[in-house]
């Protein structure tokens, strides 16, 4: 009985011992390389990069191809001439009537080329279909093998 409460002491007191300061300094570095943003979506390491002047995010897949690639900023505009902010309503009715819902992330309505306009509508980003006042909040452009995901293609 004895050996079992010293066996049992020894173990909680290696459990709850001070760690050693080279310890605490790895620990310290694990801890700033885990400050990293992750696509909820794909899973994938979130960047970024600026190009001429222009900041956008990009994700690197596990081969270290370029997943996908997004912007936020207003100075960049698509060769359609669609940019961050623009209406629903200014957007070519033929996208629109081909817009796309990933749920909890956004409409999709899908360039020729190859960009993404996403509107986020309501809290969930896809609470109802966006409406004429609705604003591109971003311009990305994915993989196409993640493209084939479409949860729902939606026709008016």
């Amino acid at each position: 009985m004895k050996r079992t409460i010293i066996l049992f002491s020894l173990i909680l007191l290696s459990l709850f011992a001070c760690k050693s300061s080279k310890s605490l300094i790895s620990e310290k570095a694990e801890l700033k390389h885990s400050n990293r943003i992750v696509n909820a979506q794909s899973g994938y390491e979130i960047r970024e990069m600026y190009k001429n002047s222009i900041k956008y995010n990009y994700e690197l897949n596990r081969k270290l191809d370029t997943a996908a690639i997004r912007t936020f900023d207003k100075k960049f505009i698509v060769s359609e001439g669609y940019k961050v902010g623009t209406k629903w309503k200014d957007i070519d009715k033929k996208l629109t009537d081909s817009v796309y819902k990933l749920s909890g992330f956004g409409y999709y309505v899908e360039l020729e080329s190859g960009w993404n306009l996403v509107f986020c509508i309501g809290t969930t980003c896809t609470d109802n279909l966006p409406e004429n006042n609705a604003e591109v909040v971003c311009i990305e452009k994915r993989m196409r093998e993640r493209m084939k995901n479409k949860s729902l293609l939606l026709k008016k």
